[in-house]
């Protein structure tokens, strides 16, 4: 079963299910689209919206990290701050939510409904697939 959901910005994501486990996930940004079937994901749902986390992990350090989901984050660049800061950090929860935490705080990052905490979670979830 395919299905699609609509995501910040205009983004979708087609999610391919057999029997209730993500197979492939493809993010779709106008013609381009991004494969992430060899990519760990989370899903966690704060009370800001759905937060879908997408990364690649060596050697216990994160490697790659992408999110979509339909949260909402000031400034517009939030979302690319928390990534590249994460490139690099330990898989270890404690180290991901100090990360998070880092960048909400420096930047002055705000989120409606969506804190570092939930984050965190999604990052954890996927990394629990390890």
């Amino acid at each position: 079963m395919i299905r699609k959901q609509n995501v910040l910005n205009e983004k979708e994501i087609s999610v391919q299910i057999y029997e209730g486990i993500v197979i492939e996930s493809v993010l779709i940004i106008g013609e381009n689209k991004m494969v992430f079937e060899d990519y760990l994901k989370g899903v966690y749902k704060s009370k800001g919206g759905i937060i879908r986390s997408f990364l690649k992990v060596d050697k216990g350090k994160i490697t790659d990290i992408t999110f979509s989901g339909d949260f909402f984050l000031l400034p517009e660049d939030a979302i690319d701050l928390i990534t590249q800061r994460l490139i690099g950090t330990d898989t270890e929860k404690d180290s991901i939510r100090y990360v998070v935490e880092d960048v909400y705080e420096t930047e002055k990052i705000q989120s409606p409904g969506t804190t570092p905490e939930d984050f965190t979670r999604s990052i954890m979830q996927a990394i629990g697939g390890i």
